[in-house]
């Protein structure tokens, strides 16, 4: 209850602000030109200008000096449509080149106008939220332009020899290179459309150029292995979802990592359960993605060796034995699907996958429903 109360309170404090925010000021503040308004049949004003993202993120050969990205002044929605869209805290987001909110709420605070929504009315939500009566809202999926995937089609070496990934793999799923970030390129597409995209930090190696740090608030260097584009679904979605969709399959196999299904597709002959690999974007899996993988009559769990793995092994299976026939595969210590370098010997592994009620019997003898050891008296954990 205290989690679901939190995110309730984090989505409470999103609409407020997004309530407040003035897109006028937002414009002004990061330079809006060539700009002029445009009334739409609704009555709603549009603000038409030269594109802002490019300057952070460029995508247009000519500095877009013919204006196409529009503000909605009502709805407080931006889009290029050269890009993408999304709300203005998804603007805000991309010009300050961050996906954390708290780390631009000091920016934010400039396009503010007035105070806090009317008390009595914010008062019976809260109610209302910790009634636990109200829905959680489904986060806002960012949709962008394709186009922009054009100045990445590049394979990096660290990807074809050092991780064996094939062209023909990086042509299927689009994987690409991002020079100027120095990170490798993993585009998400759902429902058909392009969301967002994981940026992957190569290592060092005198062979190329090395992904550089993040600065720290506090000055210290920090370098993630992974970024998200704005407002990335990775708890609401899979990677790879539509391909496998589009080929008809009802068996999958789901790992942890993209870097597994570029393996995957770069091992597969075509008709063997390598075809049909999705992921959950780590080990944290949502119920989103497991009411999506209840679409298949077949579920593979195969994810990593580790506690992580393990308890997001769990958690999809007592949340898809009732729904799918689910199978466990036991991965090999240390060793993902993304090291194996031959077909025969990542399939042997998946061939000897346990039935899920195997597993559940074997579970609920030493182990509570949420993975952990139940604890006994006289015992050590």
């Amino acid at each position: 209850m205290s989690n679901y109360f939190d995110k309730q309170i984090q989505r409470k404090e999103y609409d407020e602000l997004m309530r407040r925010i003035n897109p006028r000021k937002v414009l002004e503040y990061y330079g809006v030109k060539n700009d002029y308004e445009v009334v739409e049949d609704n009555g709603e004003i549009e603000v038409q200008h030269s594109c802002l993202i490019d300057t952070v993120d460029r995508h247009h050969s000519n500095g877009d000096q013919n204006p196409s990205a529009r503000m909605n002044l009502d709805k407080k929605l931006y889009i290029c449509f050269s890009y993408g869209g999304g709300d203005i805290i998804w603007f805000i987001k991309i010009m300050e080149q961050t996906d954390d909110l708290n780390s631009i709420k000091h920016v934010i605070e400039k396009f503010l106008d007035d105070a806090v929504t009317d008390v009595d009315a914010f008062t019976k939500e809260l109610d209302k939220l910790m009634s636990g009566d109200s829905e959680e809202k489904h986060a806002h999926i960012p949709v962008y332009n394709e186009r922009i995937l054009r100045n990445w089609r590049v394979a990096h070496p660290y990807m074809v020899n050092d991780r064996g990934i094939s062209l023909d793999a990086h042509k299927k799923l689009q994987i690409g290179y991002d020079s100027q970030a120095v990170r490798i390129v993993f585009p998400h597409f759902w429902e058909g459309k392009l969301v967002g995209w994981q940026k992957r930090a190569v290592p060092p190696s005198e062979d190329w150029a090395d992904t550089p740090p993040d600065v720290q608030p506090n000055g210290k260097m920090y370098l993630p292995k992974y970024k998200n584009s704005p407002d990335f679904p990775k708890s609401q979605t899979i990677y790879n979802y539509d391909l496998i969709k589009q080929r008809g399959c009802d068996t999958v196999v789901v790992v942890e990592s993209p870097m597994s299904v570029a393996k995957a597709e770069t091992l597969t002959d075509g008709t063997d359960l390598l075809s049909n690999v999705v992921s959950t974007f780590g080990a944290k899996v949502n119920q989103a993605q497991i009411d999506a993988l209840k679409d298949f009559k077949h579920v593979f769990v195969y994810m990593d060796s580790d506690k992580p793995g393990f308890i997001a092994t769990t958690k999809l299976v007592r949340g898809l034995h009732r729904f799918c026939n689910v199978m466990v595969v036991q991965p090999e210590p240390n060793k993902d699907m993304g090291d194996y370098w031959v077909q025969e010997e990542v399939l042997n592994v998946i061939d000897k996958a346990e039935p899920a009620f195997m597993k559940l019997a074997e579970w609920d003898d030493g182990f509570s429903r949420n993975g952990r050891p139940f604890k006994q008296k006289g015992t050590r954990l």
